[in-house]
């Protein structure tokens, strides 16, 4: 928009807050504040969108959620009210990664979409190039592969409509990046090649320090997936060198999150903690509840391994205390994201593909890619609600953890294809179980899994547990190195009690997962519960 119409004093309100945007905070929200005030005396809804926006914009820089959605909400309304469509399609934007970012991937491609519907519609390139880049990113996280091909392909057309802006380059490493990613996770290990070929010959003399820190992280995955290890630990080691604390964290947070795994994967421990620490104090300065969930995620994989079951159990408080915060954050971003629609003009909305965009999305959010069964996330809020149905009721309850006994060795000596398969096994006998009421099944992690028993006494829980131990050993699957049997076996632990009124489900969790501790400490391949109630 032209803002030369306004006086010279606005017009410098307007100089500070392009100027001062993503520096200096308290300028940019004390000029915004002066064109909020004028704008409000003279109606002028042009100048209050923008004032709403960049306010908004920048309490999205200091993680303020609550101020960030209020200008959000405010700004939309007059954006679109004053046809301000490219700072429309930014407020949905930063909407969208803001959700994302706290783990709500359905109200992220909710607001996406209605950014995206402007950018289609005007003829809006860049802001089109981005978020179809954000969506193709948000699909390659839960493992939806071909619709992440699918929008990194419509942001490359577009950014090719938009050569001459700013992040031309930028925005071309990301999407060959991430393109390369999908290709990776999918064994086209020549595609990925490919693309890492043309960020070389394309974009590499203009590289930004951060997109330089995103290319090595990609050929170090690219590396280690043609098994050229040596160059690997190349790229690893020039990975080290760069100063990680010049970065603004939470713009590399993705890309050295997954770093951190293939630390962890390859054996590199030392490294992995001390990228976990660099990524840890950031994201608890921000409060950003579900990235420290997922960095927690990591410690107990960790932890685990290393059977250092004290830290194990430490942490594990701190996620399912941190899951109960974020339960709170995401019934306030409900009540946001209700205002945020009741400023959007019904007849612009693309509803139905929305909808069957956010669908997909919400059916994701709550289960595991790979088994079918509901997640660790969704383990949370469901286990809360069923346990507060059995305090209510006086009826028993009950949580059974297992695990694939000496599944690390399967997959080392029979490879991670067919250790899915062997997890996938498990799975559907988990779900013959679920045909019984008020049985639920989970993928926990890995190769854990936990199982929800609503209105059943510790012997018939025990009953159930021995049925589903036999028909893993019925289905035969091979493992010759296996220390306790030829074939795939597991481990199980459960706690069954009539719950009080103090008694929570990090407690129930608790006491299966010791449960199945013992077990497996007297030699796995077998089964205890525990409980007062017959």
């Amino acid at each position: 928009m032209d803002y030369r119409e306004y006086s010279q004093q606005v017009q410098e309100w307007i100089r500070l807050v392009m100027e001062n945007r993503g520096i200096h905070a308290d300028k940019t929200l004390e000029n915004c504040e002066s064109i909020k005030q004028y704008a409000a005396q003279v109606n002028d809804k042009k100048l209050l969108g923008f004032a709403y926006y960049y306010a908004g914009e920048t309490y999205y820089v200091l993680n303020s959620i609550e101020h960030l959605f209020h200008n959000m909400t405010r700004a939309i309304g007059y954006l679109e009210q004053t046809r301000q469509w490219g700072l429309s399609a930014r407020a949905y934007n930063l909407l969208a990664i803001t959700s994302f970012n706290r783990g709500n991937a359905p109200f992220a491609m909710d607001y996406y979409l209605n950014g995206l519907f402007y950018c289609s519609k005007y003829h809006l390139y860049e802001e089109g190039c981005m978020i179809n880049l954000n969506i193709g990113t948000l699909y390659l996280s839960v493992g939806e592969y071909a619709l992440a091909q699918k929008y990194l392909k419509d942001s490359y057309q577009m950014l090719l409509e938009q050569k001459e802006c700013r992040n031309y380059n930028s925005y071309k490493t990301s999407i060959y990046i991430s393109m390369g990613k999908c290709c990776i996770r999918l064994g086209k290990i020549d595609k990925a090649r490919e693309y890492m070929e043309k960020i070389e010959q394309e974009c590499y003399l203009y590289m930004e320090e951060t997109d330089e820190l995103f290319f090595l992280i990609y050929q170090a995955n690219l590396y280690h997936a043609e098994g050229k290890f040596h160059q690997r630990d190349i790229c690893i080691e020039r990975i080290r060198k760069h100063t990680l604390d010049q970065f603004a964290v939470m713009d590399v947070f993705d890309e050295l999150y997954e770093y951190s795994k293939m630390l962890f994967d390859i054996g590199r421990y030392q490294e992995f903690l001390n990228m976990v620490k660099v990524l840890e104090t950031p994201v608890k300065h921000a409060n950003l509840i579900n990235l420290q969930r997922k960095l927690i995620s990591l410690k107990l994989e960790y932890y685990k391994l290393m059977q250092e079951r004290e830290k194990y159990l430490m942490e594990a408080g701190i996620y399912y205390e941190l899951s109960s915060i974020m339960e709170k954050e995401t019934s306030y971003m409900i009540s946001a994201m209700l205002n945020v629609r009741q400023t959007l003009d019904a007849e612009t909305k693309m509803r139905i593909e929305a909808e069957q965009e956010k669908q997909i999305l919400m059916q994701k959010s709550k289960t595991d890619a790979l088994t079918g069964l509901y997640n660790r996330l969704h383990l949370n809020t469901y286990t809360r609600e069923a346990l507060l149905r059995a305090k209510e009721q006086k009826s028993c309850f009950a949580v059974e953890m297992l695990d694939v006994d000496y599944f690390k060795q399967y997959n080392d000596n029979y490879g991670h294809q067919a250790g899915d398969v062997c997890l996938k096994q498990v799975a559907d006998r988990l779900k013959m179980l679920e045909k019984h009421d008020g049985i639920t099944a989970f993928r926990y992690g890995g190769d854990e899994f936990a199982v929800v028993f609503e209105g059943y006494t510790r012997l018939q829980v025990k009953t159930f547990m021995q049925e589903l131990k036999d028909s893993i050993l019925e289905l035969q699957i091979e493992h010759q190195f296996s220390q306790v049997c030829e074939v795939v076996t597991i481990s199980q632990g459960a706690w069954a009690d009539v719950p009080q009124v103090d008694d929570s489900v990090e407690g129930y969790l608790h006491f299966a997962d010791d449960m199945l501790y013992q077990v497996k400490k007297k030699g796995r391949n077998d089964l205890l519960a525990g409980g007062l109630y017959e």
